[in-house]
């Protein structure tokens, strides 16, 4: 039977966990929050018979599980596991029965998974498979990196591929082609004269827009632009990437000359915003803009494949949403805004739905809820569950997490977050954790399988969005450059001290904890406030700017000199001044540091240069690698001994 084989298939994906009446947090065992998700992502096929989703496998490995639609239940056509370190990225049903998807490789959790360029396509039953474009393609190799930019409308044997060759002379610069979906096939586009990877074709599948970098003039931000295939490419507009100015079309409305675009910076203002840029007369109509957090635009896809702006987004706290009474689908609009009042306290978004916009798959996430998915059906309103990321953890007994402001001491207002333990709400120890990058990225309410086991075991955890961290404009971002360890640690310290006033907080279990630039600025804040922290984990952390400045890691790529020229100190001095590594002597706190061996993002030379400089001057810390893991563990089995570590070391410094 159909039925028993998709049970059985689900089954042997979804390892459940049946919780006894009276389950407290503490309960749960730590493997739980260990495991990966089984479920990524959901999408629907065009024509609604299949629905293909994202599955990951032990060893961290993406794959692809294609479910076949029967009038009362599920089949399985077909399930791709890809082999090595080759992973999923990204899938895309290309029509009916043809599905595309981008093969990366990822080297920790952290680290943000890799393209290799590869692109891999099959139909939905598992036949002809065919690696269609990249080094190892087929037809032919090709090295390049690739993003698909169009599916083109009437043609359903071929997309719009732009690619960049890798390792060679004019790298930069992008080529456009046709690539035959089934047989891998290229045919030459087009080859816009600039440097970088975005770029826009309108609803007939013409390239129109390019967005690159000028390097020889600090990064300026360059946006060409052509009225037609046959035309010359001009240039629109120019920006300063040093001031944080930009300006990115996203979408071309159905008359093929007026643009969607976010637009930041100059005259657009601080905050990213969204305008209709007029290409005939250059003019910019603002849509959308706050004064305090970043928005981006809500895109639509009509049934005939167009897409269209409807509203806007944004995230200073939970996420919130804007729609436009000018959107031409007001009936969309309303199953939008149907589907967010259905589950309240909840973030909704769609990712995909039928050609004919009958069916829709919802996916719904909480900062309880690591992930349901849903099959919407747009002509009886019905909302039909599918399946859920992480089912064997009960949101019961997760943690909330609330969204809180501050102020700084210099009066700048800086958002985060604070997770309580549940039911409890006075006098707690705290875990100060710092997210990485640092610039460009923030942390966002959701569910954060750290955050969650530190909160099951009694502990509160506080994590801020201090200046340099991305999304709330980009002054707010640029506040933070050359100021790692000082004014960007102080926003840390001060949301500490915040919390102690409120009384939530025993100012005498206080820990820092964190992750890449996170490690970094748990191991930094306990050295610049000693009598604050009792405690510190440093988790592949950058522990030595002068090293990080010679040796750039995470920091290669487009731009790398002249972006660590502008974040990081400038003199050697400051170098020092501002590395965990040359101030250890200022430390009280015993630190826990942890590493992976095979770091390619922050070193392992980072941690192993901390270990030394603090035997060296006699302070006490403990020490766990493991070898084979990247930027971030990734094996559930290496996760769960990092929180069993952390745990007991938390417990030994500022536990009860």
């Amino acid at each position: 039977m159909i039925m028993t084989r998709t049970w059985l298939f689900l089954l042997s994906l979804l390892p459940c966990l049946t919780l006894a009446a009276e389950a407290l947090p503490s309960d749960i065992p730590l493997a739980d929050f260990a495991s990966h998700p089984k479920f990524q992502e959901i999408k629907i096929s065009p024509d609604g018979s299949y629905l293909a989703a994202k599955i990951q496998n032990d060893e961290g490995n993406m794959g692809l599980a294609v479910l076949k639609r029967g009038e009362r239940d599920l089949g399985i056509a077909s399930v791709m596991q890809f082999n090595g370190q080759d992973s999923l990225g990204s899938f895309y049903w290309a029509n009916n029965e043809r599905l595309i998807m981008t093969i990366t490789r990822q080297l920790g959790s952290f680290d943000r998974p890799a393209g290799t360029g590869d692109l891999f396509a099959m139909n939905a039953d598992g036949s002809k498979k065919m690696m269609i474009f990249g080094p190892r393609g087929e037809r032919q190799k090709t090295y390049a990196g690739s993003q698909i930019i169009s599916f083109l409308k009437g043609n359903d044997d071929e997309v719009l591929l732009a690619t960049q060759p890798f390792g060679l002379k004019d790298a930069s610069y992008p080529t456009v082609y046709r690539l035959n979906i089934y047989s891998g096939r290229l045919i030459k586009v087009t080859k816009p004269p600039v440097k970088g990877f975005n770029v826009l074709a309108d609803n007939k599948g013409q390239v129109r827009f390019a967005v690159g970098a000028d390097l020889k003039k600090g990064n300026e931000n360059v946006v060409i632009y052509r009225d037609s295939a046959d035309d010359d490419w001009r240039e629109l507009a120019r920006f300063s990437e040093e001031k944080g100015e930009g300006l990115m079309p996203i979408a071309f409305f159905k008359d093929n000359k007026r643009v969607i675009a976010s637009t930041q910076g100059g005259s657009a203002g601080d905050t990213a915003g969204i305008v209709v840029l007029d290409t005939s007369t250059g003019k910019k109509t603002k849509l959308y803009q706050r004064d305090d957090v970043d928005v981006s635009p809500i895109i639509a896809i009509d049934s005939e494949g167009e897409r269209q702006v409807i509203g806007a987004t944004w995230n200073s706290g939970k996420p919130e949403q804007v729609f436009f009474d000018s959107a031409n689908d007001q009936d969309y609009v309303s199953d939008y805004k149907g589907l967010i009042a259905a589950f309240p306290d909840k973030a909704v978004s769609i990712t995909s739905a039928t050609r004919d916009m009958r069916e829709m798959v919802i996916a719904v996430y909480a900062d309880n809820e690591p992930g349901q998915f849903y099959l919407f059906n747009r002509e009886s309103k019905q909302v039909t569950f599918l399946l859920s990321a992480m089912p064997w953890l009960d949101s019961k007994l997760l943690a909330k997490v609330r969204p809180i402001s501050y102020q700084a001491r210099d009066g700048k207002t800086i958002h985060g977050y604070l997770t309580l333990p549940k039911g409890k709400n006075k006098d707690l120890p705290l875990v100060m954790m710092p997210h990485g990058g640092p610039h460009g990225v923030r942390d966002e309410w959701g569910y954060d399988p750290s955050v969650q086991v530190l909160a099951s075991r009694g502990y509160a955890v506080f994590q801020p969005n201090f200046r340099g961290s991305g999304g709330f404009g980009s002054d707010f971002m640029a506040a933070g450059y050359k100021k790692w360890g000082t004014s960007m640690i102080d926003d840390m310290t001060d949301g500490v001290n915040y919390l102690i006033g409120q009384g939530i907080v025993d100012k005498n279990r206080v820990c820092s904890m964190g992750g890449s630039y996170g490690g970094y600025a748990a191991v930094m804040s306990a050295e610049r406030e000693p009598d604050l922290y009792r405690c510190a984990v440093g988790y592949v952390g950058v522990y030595d700017l002068e090293m990080l400045s010679s040796h750039p890691g995470a920091y290669r790529g487009l731009g790398s000199d002249n972006f660590r020229k502008k974040v990081l100190p400038d003199s050697e001095a400051e170098l020092r001044a501002q590395s965990p590594r040359y101030q250890v002597a200022k430390l009280k706190a015993p630190v826990l540091i942890v590493a992976g061996g095979k770091d390619e993002i922050a070193p392992i030379e980072h941690s192993e240069a901390l270990r030394d400089a603090m035997e060296a001057a006699g302070k006490p810390y403990e020490w766990y690698v493991e070898p084979n893991e990247g930027h971030g563990f990734y094996l559930p089995e290496h996760n769960q001994e990092l929180y069993k570590r952390v745990l007991t070391f938390l417990d030994k410094h500022i536990g009860q």
